[in-house]
């Protein structure tokens, strides 16, 4: 890819990182839903999803599991934007579609979606972003860049994060959902399993001292390669992100190392578009 670089994770300022964040949240969402009532009532993390559009369908990516409990009638609940918000969304106007589960969690596919409809697509635009899955399917599914180029990130919720405040602004209790964007990359290149590929995103021992020791709620969440120029003045920057999978599995700590089982850009770019364009799996 003309223009971008090859850098350590620990040759970069911590901007970068702040710089990345902030430009994968226009792409991200979580799911929850209200359980309890009155003084008992919780608001409980399901999972985490891309917002994705291809042409006038827009969607929301995220892993079957997570598709499978989410509420089927009633209303939805999203998490949209940092400020103190209780958004939901009318099941009844979108559509599940669970595009491929296998029989072992560890091993997928697990690849999921909700198409929504314009009126839905429109008021969470108004808030977010929907990454264009068509401008970038050629490049990602033909000619992608190098594994090493740039810094891969996974992005989402994740529950342990969560931190519960007194309540404010008209509500009893505050419950602050916290997403988590992890920095390193895939040390392979993806493994392709008939018409899915994955990657393993290791979050080394060294790593694991300042992340969580649990990722539930991520599931769903985007794989992101990122790509970096140097400027003239030697400072780096991020480029566009390029959405490369999708999380859906924690594994095991192994070796002082545990690692995130995500699709790759083959279930992504060619599974779950063709299923999108479709409207079903």
């Amino acid at each position: 890819m003309k223009g971008t670089i090859r850098s350590a994770i620990t040759d970069l300022p911590q901007s970068f990182f702040d710089d990345v964040g902030q430009m994968l949240h226009h792409y991200s969402i979580g799911f929850y839903r209200i359980g309890g009532s009155g003084p008992d009532e919780d608001i409980i993390l399901l999972g985490s999803g891309t917002l994705v559009k291809i042409d006038q369908i827009h969607a929301i990516l995220t892993a079957h599991h997570v598709v499978e409990i989410l509420p089927a009638s009633g209303k939805l609940g999203v998490l949209t934007t940092l400020k103190i918000h209780r958004k939901t969304i009318d099941t009844e106007g979108i559509k599940y579609l669970k595009i491929a589960r296998g029989t072992t969690d560890s091993e997928g596919p697990d690849i999921g979606a909700i198409v929504l409809p314009p009126s839905i697509a429109a008021a969470l635009a108004a808030e977010k972003s929907f990454y264009n899955l068509t401008l970038h399917r050629d490049e990602l599914l033909k000619k992608p860049p190098e594994r090493d180029i740039g810094v891969w990130f996974a992005h989402g919720f994740v529950d342990e994060m969560t931190i519960e405040e007194a309540g404010s602004e008209g509500f009893e209790r505050l419950k602050n959902f916290c997403k988590f964007t992890g920095a390193g990359g895939p040390n392979e290149d993806p493994v392709t399993v008939k018409d899915h590929d994955y990657y393993l995103f290791p979050v080394t021992e060294a790593r694991r001292a300042s992340s969580p020791k649990d990722y539930g709620g991520i599931s769903g969440g985007g794989l992101w390669q990122i790509p970096i120029r140097k400027e003239p003045d030697g400072a780096v920057r991020p480029l566009a992100p390029l959405l490369s999978g999708v999380v859906f599995y924690q594994q095991p700590v192994q070796q002082g190392t545990l690692a995130l089982k995500c699709h790759g850009r083959k279930s992504v770019y060619s599974v779950a578009y063709d299923a999108i364009t479709r409207g079903q799996p």
